[in-house]
C-alpha cells in the first residue's frame, strides 16, 4: 500500500473491464493498493512517481507489526483505507 505524502504520482491501472490500461494521477494524501493488500490479493497497479514525490509505503511485515505492537492504530488505518 502506497500513501503519497507530496508530489503526484500515475497508476496504470490494469482493469478486466475497462481498455487494457487505463491513467491516473493522484494527488497527496491519497493511497493507491490497499484494496490488494488488505484482501491480499494479487496487485493490479504499476505505480511511478511523475516528479519528486514521498510516499510512504506498507508492507505485510510492517502491517503485521503494527498490528500486534498497536492494535487501534491498525483498525483505524484500515478503517480510513477502505472509505
Amino acid at each position: 500500500m502506497i500513501s503519497t505524502k507530496a508530489g503526484f504520482r500515475r497508476a496504470l491501472l490494469l482493469v478486466l473491464l475497462s481498455p487494457p490500461s487505463t491513467p491516473q494521477t493522484n494527488i497527496p494524501g491519497t493511497t493507491c493498493g490497499e484494496l490488494p493488500f488488505f484482501s491480499e490479493t494479487p496487485r493490479t497497479a504499476t505505480v511511478v512517481a511523475e516528479k519528486a514525490t514521498v510516499a510512504w509505503i506498507m508492507d505485510s511485515v510492517a502491517w503485521r507489526k503494527l498490528q500486534k505492537e498497536n492494535q487501534a492504530a491498525a483498525e483505524e488505518l484500515l478503517r480510513i483505507s477502505l472509505k
